[in-house]
């Protein structure tokens, strides 16, 4: 089961391009490298202009050089994004729902510390990208340096995870009401604006500017871009995914995870056994399906055994987990039908003689446009029969193939996920590698490719998911899927190679 570090990435990505903008009408706004730090937002409230209010927050971000001043500057923008008068304030309200959960990930990366400490590979990874991040300080300004130092910075207010199961309860009850109040805001927003309203986009955020030493990392020329409303169809559907994998997520158990990667790499790419130093050289080995079953179903072959038999069970009640699971399908769905919405208004909108000005540039998504409408259309369709609790039949666009899905079975709570895992009967008995003869009479270790693969799963429709699939047809049905647009993403949920 893949973990992908995805929830706070969607938030920011999603709804960041959308902070600090202007009426394209008005002028762009230049911050001034003496821009006071010590000013409150508060004596903004009597500008009357919506342009020289987001100019004067614009200057205080971009003025940050602590992680201690985010959660004031936050807070004061929330007071004032509240007050009567800025109620119709486009931009403000922007500024709110995306910076309003924030609040939520202070010290956040320093909370995983104990449950990535307890993987020497996750450890390693996770001190790696945050290590790279900070080396790469030349690449931007002082209020990125805070920000960092924001999320990475042990928060008084929020202890560490113990576990995952910690992070999942987080998930669920403290960054999802926020996601869900941000979603509900940015819908509404969206529906009170004409086709015609448009936002410049002020590069700086996320860039940041140098004030002491006068130093810009983008240019002025292309400093601003414009949004326009299609845009925010995409931080809507951004949000919907990060919700509805939420709502999957927090279903099952995966508090061993960590153990488990440890497992998996000290049994290939750490393996110093005497055997393995004879027959391969010491060299690392990599993983394979194989590895993966011998640790999930305690092989004899494993010293210091420690049983996985919690990992990947359901955590919820049934009932709980079935009203999870259709609301991240619900989720899903909306993701898809925004994201097409977004794609086909950005390119009926936008001026594509001068694609660049865009903070997307609708020339990009012209190129793939019908492949990309294909998928979601289909997607789209597949969520939609699911929720009726009925199959479709999808062709592959390359194979000219038709594959029957039944949706809702990836989103029906088992007790344990485990049993669709191979077990050590569904592969075949050939080993990692094996002797090859010279001429010479010299003789090499050679490596059997092949090794790892299953020749068999003890359910290949995956709990109905692929109701005409047998070991015998398996592999064939699952090239189709991967072969097809949008059927490739549910391919990640099946332990296929």
């Amino acid at each position: 089961m893949a973990i992908r570090q995805k929830t706070f990435s969607v938030l920011f990505l999603a709804i960041l391009p959308l902070i600090s903008c202007q009426k394209q009408t008005d002028s762009p706004n230049k911050i001034s490298p003496t821009a006071s730090k010590t000013s409150k937002l508060s004596a903004l409230r009597g500008i009357a202009s919506e342009g020289e209010l987001i100019e004067g927050i614009n200057k205080k971000i971009v003025a940050i050089d602590s992680q201690y001043q985010i959660v004031p500057l936050i807070n004061e923008l929330i007071t004032l994004a509240n007050r009567e008068e800025n109620k119709e304030n486009t931009s403000l309200q922007l500024y709110k729902l995306a910076l309003k959960p924030v609040l939520k990930l202070e010290g956040i990366i320093w909370r995983f510390r104990k449950v990535v400490e307890n993987s020497g590979a996750l450890h390693l990874t996770a001190l790696g990208l945050i290590t790279k991040a900070y080396h790469r300080s030349y690449m931007y300004g002082p209020h990125i340096k805070a920000t960092l130092d924001y999320l990475t910075t042990p928060a008084n207010s929020y202890p560490m995870f113990e576990n995952l199961t910690e992070a999942q309860d987080f998930l669920e009850k403290d960054i999802r009401p926020e996601l869900q109040s941000s979603l509900s805001e940015l819908q509404n927003l969206t529906k009170s604006l004409e086709d015609t309203w448009t936002l410049n986009f002020d590069g700086y955020l996320v860039s940041g500017f140098d004030p002491k030493n006068n130093m810009t990392f983008i240019s002025e020329q292309k400093r601003y871009k414009t949004v326009i409303k299609p845009h925010l169809y995409y931080g809507i559907s951004s949000l919907h995914r990060a919700l509805g994998f939420i709502d999957y997520s927090v279903n099952y158990n995966i508090s061993q995870l960590p153990l488990f990667v440890d497992k998996l790499v000290s049994k290939t790419a750490i393996n110093n056994t005497i055997l393995s130093k004879t027959f391969t050289r010491g060299l690392p080995q990599i993983s394979t399906p194989k590895e993966a079953s011998e640790i999930l179903n305690g092989s004899k072959l494993l010293s210091n055994k420690k049983s996985f038999a919690p990992f990947l069970t359901l955590r919820k009640s049934t009932q709980i987990a079935k009203e999870n699971l259709r609301s991240a399908m619900t989720h899903f769905k909306s993701a898809s039908a925004y994201e097409l919405k977004a794609l086909e208004q950005t390119i009926i909108l936008s001026d594509s003689d001068n694609g660049d000005r865009y903070i997307i540039n609708p020339n990009f998504l012209i190129i793939g446009q019908e492949s990309t409408v294909r998928r979601l259309n289909e997607m789209v369709g597949l969520y939609e029969k699911a929720l009726k609790g009925e199959t479709q039949l999808v062709t592959s666009h390359i194979t000219g193939r038709q594959t029957k899905i039944n949706l809702i079975s990836l989103f029906t709570p088992y007790s344990d996920l485990k049993v669709f895992l191979p077990k050590e009967s569904n592969f075949s008995s050939e080993k990692r590698g094996h002797t090859l003869k010279w001429k010479s009479g010299r003789s090499e270790f050679g490596w059997n490719y092949n090794y790892g693969k299953p020749v068999s799963y003890p359910d290949p429709t995956f709990g109905g998911f692929l109701p005409e699939a047998n070991n015998e047809n398996i592999y064939s049905i699952a090239r189709d899927i991967k072969l097809t647009e949008s059927l490739k993403v549910f391919s990640d949920y099946l332990p296929i190679p």
